[in-house]
């Protein structure tokens, strides 16, 4: 594999295969403005393959993750992921009464 950096970025096939989601969950995702390609290569139609920052990859990730786990609306899983990433925390109070709390897996944040 390539080594990836912030100017190339990620086609889309190594963005499904690191965050663990199916093309047509990324496509669908960046047509809805939850994911967003590098600029340039987000032309439409065939023959244009587009290309994210690899900074893209874990929100992707999170977003799967969550949707994985019940969350269906994907709006909420979106911004959840988003928060998720720029709170630097392990939980989020979603109301009063619900707190979205991430497990730690070999010292690692997942």
């Amino acid at each position: 594999m390539t080594e990836l950096t912030s100017t190339t970025g990620m086609s889309s096939s190594e963005l499904v295969e690191v965050a663990g989601i199916t093309y047509r969950q990324l496509d669908y995702w960046t047509r809805h403005g939850h994911l967003e390609p590098i600029p340039g290569t987000d032309r439409r139609g065939h023959g244009y393959p587009r290309r994210y920052p690899t900074t893209e990859a874990p929100h992707a990730w999170l977003m799967g993750q969550l949707m994985t786990v019940g969350i269906r609306d994907l709006d909420l899983a979106a911004d959840l992921a988003r928060r998720l990433r720029h709170t630097n925390r392990a939980d989020i109070e979603l109301e009063r009464r619900y707190t979205l709390r991430l497990t730690l897996t070999n010292g690692a944040r997942r």
